[in-house]
């Protein structure tokens, strides 16, 4: 009843993607057994995610949005 059901009313398409997210997920475990490999692969992605920040996310919703002025905190 389940699978008849994501069959015909599938509202986030979880079904028709369903195989090859189990495949993705296969690669995953076998890339995880080689933890040197994990490690640089896990190191690059999080070098390559400056753009997609909360940080920027932040700034770009202040800069449409509040456009509040940066202030100056001084750290002692």
């Amino acid at each position: 009843e389940l699978i008849q059901g994501l069959d015909t009313i599938d509202y986030y398409c979880l079904y028709a993607d369903f195989d090859a997210y189990l495949a993705a997920q296969r690669k995953v475990d076998e890339l995880f057994l080689d933890k040197t490999e994990w490690a640089k692969k896990s190191i690059i992605n999080s070098a390559r995610m400056g753009k997609f920040s909360s940080d920027r996310s932040i700034e770009d919703y202040n800069r449409m949005v509040w456009k509040a002025e940066p202030i100056e905190v001084n750290h002692k």
